[in-house]
C-alpha cells in the first residue's frame, strides 16, 4: 500500500473516530470538531480514485451518521408526522399538527417545531413521508427510507463520480445524521442538469419537476433550462414540467390555497443567519426589508440569466444568490450545490458547508433559555467565508459536473 494512501488513511480514520466521538457526547462543544472531522474524511474521500478504497471509506461515516439519532435539528418530527396524518386519510395542508394532538396518537407529539402551522413541503415530499410511515413512526424508518432512495437513485442512475457525496459533510451531517429532506433532491438536480447539456428536454422538465417536488425554490432553475434549450426543446421541457407538476399536485388540488400557506406564512416572517437582513432590519422599517431583499434578488437573477455561463454556473450562481437574499439561511441548504459543482471545485462546497455550521451556535441559550438569539461574532465571519466560498466556485471555466461524468456510464 502507498505510503501517501496509509497516511491518509490514518488521518481519515482519526477523523471519522473524532466525529463519532464529538456527536455521542451529545453537547455543543463537539459540533465544530465534528464537522472539521467530517471535513477531512471528505478531503480524504476526494483523492480516492480505487472504487474498492472509496467504498471502504464511505460506509464507516454513512453507518455512524445513520445510526446517531438527530441531535442539530427536530425536522424529522414533522416528517413523521405528516406523512403519519396523510396514512389517516386526512391532509397536513388542512390541518395543524396542533389541531389533531387530541385525535391522533403519535411519538412526535410535542416534539414538532411549530405544530401551529400546516405543512409546508410540497407534495411529493408528502409522498415520501407517507411511504416512510408504512415502514413505522420512528427516525430509523425515515433514515431507512432516505438510504432506500438515494441507493436507489445512485445505483439506477448514477454509476461514476458521485460517490464524493457519500463523504461530503453536507450529505453525512445534514442528511443522513440530522435527517433533512433537501437531501433527496440531490438525484433529481443532478438529472436535471444533465438532461439541459444533453439536450433532452423532456427529461430536464420531470427531474425538475421532481425536484420543485421536494422543495418550492429550485423551479427557479427553470429559466435557467429554458435559455439553454432551443425551438420545440422549449415546448417540451415546459410540458413536461408542469405536467408532472399537476400530477404531484393533483390530488391536493381541491384545497390550493392551503398547499402555499405555510410556505407564505415562512417566507413573511422568519428570518435567520443572514447579515444583510440583519444590518437592513436595523436601518429599514421591517414593512421594507424583503422588498428590497427582493429587488436585489430580481436584479441579480436577471443578470445571471443575462450572462453568458453554462447550465450548471448559472444554478451555481442563482442558489447563492438566493441564499445571500433569503432571510433565512440554514447550513443544509447548501446541500443543492453539490450537484451543479465542477470536479476541481468540490473543496469550496466543504469549506462553505463548514463555515455555514457556525450557525449552530444559537443552540447553547436556545437549548439552556428557550432564547434563540443571533450574533455578529459567528454571523460575519461565517459569511466572509462564504462569500469567498461562492466567489471561487463561480470564477474562471468550469469543468465537467458529476452528473455530466456519471451520465457517460449509462
Amino acid at each position: 500500500m502507498p505510503r501517501s494512501f496509509s497516511a491518509s488513511l490514518l488521518c481519515y480514520g482519526l477523523a471519522a473516530a473524532c466525529f463519532a466521538v464529538g456527536v455521542l457526547r451529545g453537547t455543543v462543544l463537539p459540533y465544530f470538531p465534528g464537522f472539521v472531522a467530517a471535513l477531512l474524511g471528505a478531503l480524504f474521500a476526494l483523492k480516492v480514485t480505487c472504487p474498492v478504497r472509496r467504498i471502504a471509506t464511505v460506509v464507516p461515516l454513512v453507518l455512524v451518521c445513520v445510526w446517531l439519532p438527530p441531535d442539530l435539528s427536530t425536522d424529522h418530527h414533522r416528517y413523521l408526522w405528516e406523512g403519519y396524518v396523510l396514512r389517516q386519510g386526512m391532509s397536513p395542508y388542512r390541518h395543524a399538527p396542533v389541531e389533531l394532538f387530541d385525535a391522533l396518537e403519535h411519538p412526535s407529539e410535542g416534539l414538532i417545531n411549530h405544530p401551529e402551522y400546516t405543512a409546508i413541503y410540497p407534495p411529493l415530499a408528502q409522498y415520501v413521508f407517507l411511504a416512510a410511515s408504512f415502514l413505522g413512526n420512528h427516525v430509523y424508518a425515515w433514515k431507512a427510507t432516505l438510504l432506500l432512495v438515494l441507493a436507489f437513485t445512485f445505483l439506477r442512475v448514477f454509476r461514476r463520480d458521485v460517490s464524493w457525496w457519500w463523504l461530503s459533510p453536507p450529505l453525512l451531517v445534514e442528511g443522513l445524521w440530522n435527517g433533512h429532506l433537501d437531501v433527496l433532491g440531490l438525484v433529481p438536480a443532478a438529472w436535471f442538469v444533465w438532461a439541459v447539456e444533453r439536450r433532452r428536454p423532456v427529461h430536464a422538465g420531470m427531474s425538475l419537476a421532481c425536484t420543485t417536488g421536494l422543495k418550492i425554490m429550485p423551479l427557479l432553475w427553470a429559466p435557467v433550462a429554458f435559455l439553454h434549450l432551443r425551438g420545440r426543446a422549449r415546448l417540451s421541457f415546459c410540458l413536461a414540467l408542469g405536467g408532472l407538476l399537476c400530477l404531484l399536485y393533483a390530488p391536493f388540488a381541491g384545497h390550493l390555497p392551503d398547499v402555499f400557506a405555510s410556505f407564505r406564512a415562512f417566507a413573511g416572517d422568519w428570518y435567520f443567519n443572514n447579515p444583510f437582513f440583519w444590518m437592513l432590519n436595523s436601518v429599514l422599517a421591517p414593512e421594507w426589508v424583503r422588498p428590497v431583499m427582493g429587488g436585489v434578488m430580481a436584479l441579480g437573477y436577471g443578470a445571471v440569466l443575462l450572462s453568458g455561463w453554462d447550465v450548471r454556473r448559472r444554478c451555481l450562481a442563482v442558489w447563492c444568490l438566493l441564499c445571500a437574499c433569503s432571510p433565512t439561511v440554514y447550513p443544509w441548504y447548501l446541500l443543492w450545490l453539490l450537484p451543479f459543482t465542477p470536479a476541481d471545485k468540490r473543496v469550496w462546497t466543504l469549506v462553505a458547508f463548514t463555515a455555514a455550521c457556525a450557525s449552530y451556535w444559537v443552540l447553547p441559550s436556545y437549548r439552556a433559555d428557550g432564547v434563540w438569539v443571533e450574533a455578529w461574532w459567528w454571523m460575519v465571519p461565517e459569511w466572509l467565508v462564504l462569500a469567498w466560498c461562492a466567489f471561487q466556485l463561480l470564477r474562471g471555466p468550469a469543468d465537467e459536473a458529476p452528473a455530466v461524468e456519471a451520465a457517460r456510464a449509462l
